[in-house]
């Protein structure tokens, strides 16, 4: 695999992050780094957080290290729109032809055990974070946009998923204001700051899991002993290497 020269990087202000409550708390310090790890995990944005909690749930006294090259919660899972809505329908965003009836249903499936997981983690570790089940509104002004919202209904129809339409003086109440003339409300939608809940759930990893950010890795060797190289030049040996990085996978 290739050297990395491109990272990620803190570009601006991310308003998620500045509002969270454990912004400042803290992962493992570098001073604790060892040579070498049972499995590395590069990148602790919500896949690399799940591969960490998956791998020290299968194997308790596994070594494992998560490493990110920022602030974990000021990258991409720390910058989404806060929503975690279960009825995801992803027909109109792929197109029919490549995406089925039971594709979708496989999807709803798959969104609700991984909701299920994060609020299971909350429950249990009592992380008090801003998560809350407040559901989704699809609402619309203008005549000529209720055609989509009733499309949109078809599909939850279709697909399985409970809804309820919402107008008037009722939606008025609910919103806080008349702009819009009626809704479609889903309950399976919690709101959350994402970059609170990213390192809420770090926070949380098993005590076999060291975490560390703010420690970009450059560089990944394959072989019978595969190992990291950090930006620092430092080494690191491990039985497994998992990349979690999203879109700066193409770097390594």
């Amino acid at each position: 695999m290739g050297k990395v020269t491109v990272f990620p990087k803190d570009t601006g202000v991310n308003p998620w992050f500045e509002t969270a409550s454990n912004k400042d708390r803290r992962f493992t310090d570098i001073s604790k780094l060892q040579d070498e790890y049972d499995y590395v995990i590069v990148g602790a944005g919500f896949g690399g957080v799940s591969a960490a909690f998956r791998l020290a749930h299968n194997d308790p006294k596994a070594k494992i290290a998560l490493f990110d090259a920022l602030k974990v919660g000021t990258f991409s899972s720390g910058r989404n729109a806060g929503f975690l809505y279960i009825s995801q329908l992803s027909t109109p965003l792929v197109g029919p032809d490549r995406f089925t009836l039971d594709d979708q249903k496989m999807l709803i499936h798959l969104n609700t055990v991984v909701t299920k997981r994060i609020t299971d983690i909350i429950e249990s570790k009592k992380l008090d974070l801003d998560f809350s089940w407040d559901g989704m509104y699809h609402a619309v002004r203008e005549k000529r946009n209720e055609r989509a919202l009733k499309e949109l209904a078809a599909g939850y129809d279709e697909a399985g998923i409970k809804y309820s339409w919402v107008k008037g003086e009722e939606l008025r109440k609910r919103l806080g204001t008349d702009f819009y003339t009626q809704a479609i409300f889903t309950e399976d939608c919690a709101l959350d700051n994402p970059a609170e809940l990213i390192r809420g759930l770090a926070l949380a990893l098993p005590e076999n899991v060291s975490l560390f950010e703010q420690t970009p890795v450059a560089e990944v060797k394959e072989g019978k002993t595969p190992y990291v190289v950090l930006k620092d030049g430092r080494a690191i040996k491990a039985g497994k290497i998992i990349l979690t990085v999203n879109a700066f996978i193409k770097n390594f």
